[in-house]
C-alpha cells in the first residue's frame, strides 16, 4: 500500500507540473521562428559581403597581374659562329657594326666560347631611321653657315665712314670746286636732303640770286643735298659774304664734267 501510495503520490505532483511545462514549450515556439528569421537575414547580409569581397579581391588580383608581370621580347640566342679550329671567326665578327670597338673593349675570349649575335629585335627598324622631311635641307645649311660667318664678318670690317653729303647735314662746310674756275649760281629753291632731283627740270631756269665765288676759303652752310642716280647734283646752302650778307638758295654740283663737293671743315 505503501508503495502504491507513493506512486499516487508522485503521479500527482507531475500532473502539476504539466502547465509550467506546456506554456514554456509554447513560447519556445513562438520565439523560435523569430531568431530563426534573424538569423537568416544576419546570413544573407554576411554572404552579401563575402560576394563584394572576392568580387574586388580578383578584381585587385588581376590588374595587379597586368601591371607587374610585363614579359619583355624573348631573345633567341643565335647559332654559335666558329671557324675551323673552333674558335669564333673573326672575319664574321668583325662584319659586324661596333665589333673593332668591342673587340678591342672586351677581354679575349678562349676557343670554343660560343658568341652570341645580337637577335632581330635588337636591330633598329625602318621607324626609327630619320625621314627624309626630318634631314636638314642644303638651303638651311648655307642659312646657317651665312649666321654663323655674318658677325666674324661685321666684326673684321671697319665701320663705315659717312658719305660726306651727309657729313655736311646742317654743317658749315668747305667747298672743293675742282676744275670749275670762277664759281657757280646760287640759284632760288629748296629741297629735301636725299630726295631724286632732275636740274634741268627744276632748277635750270630758277632766278639766279648770287654767284658762290671758287675761293679756297669759301665756307657755306648746308641744309640738304639732292640725288640723281645715287650720285650728289645739288645742294640746299647759305652762304655769307665778306660784307655779312647771307644768300640762301641751290648750287650745282655736278657741272657737265666737272664735280664740285662739300667738305667738311677739320678733314
Amino acid at each position: 500500500m505503501d508503495f502504491g501510495g507513493s506512486r499516487i503520490i508522485q503521479t500527482g505532483q507531475s500532473s502539476a507540473h504539466l502547465p509550467a511545462l506546456s506554456a514554456a514549450w509554447e513560447e519556445t515556439e513562438v520565439v523560435a521562428p523569430r531568431t530563426l528569421a534573424i538569423m537568416a537575414r544576419m546570413n544573407k547580409r554576411l554572404l552579401i559581403i563575402l560576394a563584394v569581397f572576392a568580387v574586388w579581391f580578383v578584381v585587385g588580383y588581376g590588374v595587379t597581374y597586368l601591371v607587374v608581370s610585363d614579359p619583355g621580347p624573348e631573345r633567341t640566342p643565335a647559332a654559335p659562329t666558329v671557324g675551323p679550329d673552333g674558335a669564333p671567326d673573326a672575319a664574321v665578327a668583325h662584319a659586324r657594326p661596333g665589333a673593332d670597338t668591342a673587340a678591342s673593349a672586351a677581354p679575349s675570349v678562349d676557343a670554343g666560347a660560343v658568341v652570341v649575335a645580337p637577335s632581330p629585335q635588337d636591330a633598329p627598324s625602318p621607324q626609327d631611321a630619320p625621314s627624309p622631311q626630318d634631314a636638314p635641307s642644303p638651303q638651311d645649311a648655307d642659312d646657317a653657315a651665312v649666321v654663323a660667318v655674318a658677325p666674324a664678318e661685321d666684326a673684321a670690317s671697319p665701320p663705315k665712314a659717312k658719305d660726306w653729303w651727309d657729313a655736311c647735314l646742317d654743317q658749315r662746310c668747305g667747298v672743293d670746286f675742282g676744275r670749275v674756275s670762277g664759281g657757280i649760281s646760287i640759284r632760288r629753291g629748296t629741297l629735301r636732303h636725299g630726295e631724286e632731283v632732275v636740274w634741268r627740270e627744276r632748277f635750270g631756269g630758277a632766278k639766279r640770286l648770287g654767284m658762290l665765288p671758287a675761293a679756297d676759303d669759301t665756307v657755306v652752310e648746308v641744309h640738304g643735298v639732292g640725288m640723281a642716280h645715287g650720285l650728289p647734283v645739288a645742294a640746299y646752302v647759305t652762304w655769307r659774304d665778306d660784307k655779312g650778307k647771307a644768300v640762301t638758295g641751290i648750287v650745282a654740283l655736278s657741272i657737265g664734267d666737272k664735280v664740285v663737293k662739300l667738305v667738311p671743315l677739320g678733314t
